[in-house]
């Protein structure tokens, strides 16, 4: 089943996916669906098809599992948090019809149960789960959403290990203690180039990603291009914000839960992004504060 290829594949499925989430939040729909096609041709397999004929026919429903002690999920009518409170709360036992997904958050519509008809809420809060899904396609996209423990008590269930990037760190110490990283940026600038060379010299395992296509067709243009078996703990973001805001949905979409962002990098949808994303985001200088 799909749900099976994301436990021994997580990183190909989340990368499968990117192309479809990117043509779909930045406006390229003809690119999203062609990459959704894709899926759908006879050599993706019969569970990825059917995937994908229910993908383009309608949302994935969910069903409501959270919100036993307090009445139901709240419901905010953005998708920040700090958006609006709707009055009502959702439900739990309701079931909804998914329209929009960013990270940890989701805008439904209401199918049954109780509830405002709209809305945002929640998939999890921290390892609970507020939200069920309730068709395999939903499960896979629900897997991929979510942090690397419950991606490896999946695995562990089911007798196949799989490798999982890093939870969200609570501390930049920590966030610099980690192994496996990206550097997004350009190949040409020296920034980068001293970045690349610091961590490797500091036993770190580094990939670099040119979201510019500066550096020649040996290096990757986004993180969806590495290749399956490449997992990132944490990416360095050395490129401009509005290249920075595709980073942070491939962040969301491989599981990586930590950002290091340089100086001049930033910017407030990418820290706002993060922030609904469940990722973990610290602004610094690698170069200075890694010892």
């Amino acid at each position: 089943s799909l749900y099976s290829l994301f436990v021994q594949h997580p990183s190909r499925v989340c990368r499968m996916a990117a192309p479809v989430v990117r043509g779909i939040i930045f406006g390229s729909a003809r690119l999203g669906m062609h990459s959704l096609f894709a899926l759908a041709r006879p050599e993706a397999g019969l569970q990825a098809r059917r995937f994908a004929s229910r993908m383009m026919a309608q949302g994935a429903q969910w069903e409501v599992v959270g919100g036993e002690q307090t009445g139901g999920l709240l419901v905010r009518s953005g998708r920040a948090l700090d958006s609006e409170a709707l009055g009502a709360r959702l439900s739990t036992g309701a079931r909804i019809e998914e329209l929009e997904r960013a990270g940890e958050r989701l805008r439904y519509k209401r199918v049954s149960g109780g509830g405002p008809d709209e809305g945002w809420v929640t998939l999890r809060l921290s390892e609970k789960v507020l939200l069920r899904p309730l068709d395999e396609g939903a499960d896979a996209a629900a897997a991929a959403a979510a942090p690397p423990a419950a991606a490896a008590a999946a695995a562990a269930g089911s007798g196949v290990p799989a490798p999982a990037p890093a939870a969200a760190c609570g501390s930049v110490a920590d966030m610099l203690k980690q192994q496996r990283w990206a550097v997004v940026g350009r190949g040409t600038n020296d920034i980068v180039r001293r970045l690349l060379e610091m961590l490797r010299s500091n036993g770190r395992e580094v990939h670099h990603i040119d979201p510019y296509g500066s550096s020649g067709p040996g290096v990757a243009g986004s993180l969806s291009e590495l290749p399956p078996e490449v997992i990132v703990d944490v990416v360095n973001l050395c490129a401009r914000p509005d290249l920075g805001e595709k980073v942070i949905v491939d962040c969301g979409l491989c599981g990586i839960r930590n950002v290091f962002i340089q100086p001049g990098a930033a910017s407030e949808a990418i820290r706002k992004s993060c922030i609904d994303g469940g990722i973990a985001v610290h602004e610094g200088c690698v170069l200075v504060e890694l010892r």
